[in-house]
């Protein structure tokens, strides 16, 4: 009496479609994973566009002053000037109201 039948083997071209198949359920299992992380973690799914940018911020603080500089280029060397009033020094000359006639 012959034993059970057995399996029958696989064709040798057939290696190629089963590794393709295998590596698409591999990805597929991989996204799965990512999705599941993201849930557990409350995310939304996939992300949306970037928004709007926002309002322009307040200003810096003012940064660090330079060093003083040097001295200038002195003036040009002459006499001193006047000081005060320059006019005509004298008596002054008083009018009188009332008038004398």
């Amino acid at each position: 009496m012959p034993g059970h039948q057995g399996v029958q083997g696989r064709d040798t071209g057939d290696q190629h479609i089963i590794d393709v198949v295998l590596k698409m359920l591999q990805e597929q299992l991989a996204e799965v994973a990512v999705s599941a992380k993201r849930a557990a973690l409350g995310g939304a799914g996939v992300m949306g566009p970037p928004g709007p940018p926002g309002p322009p911020g307040p200003p810096g603080q003012q940064g660090p002053h330079g060093h003083t500089g040097g001295r200038g280029i002195p003036g040009i060397i002459g006499a001193m000037g006047q000081i005060g009033n320059t006019g005509p020094k004298g008596k002054a000359v008083v009018k009188q109201e009332g008038g004398m006639a």
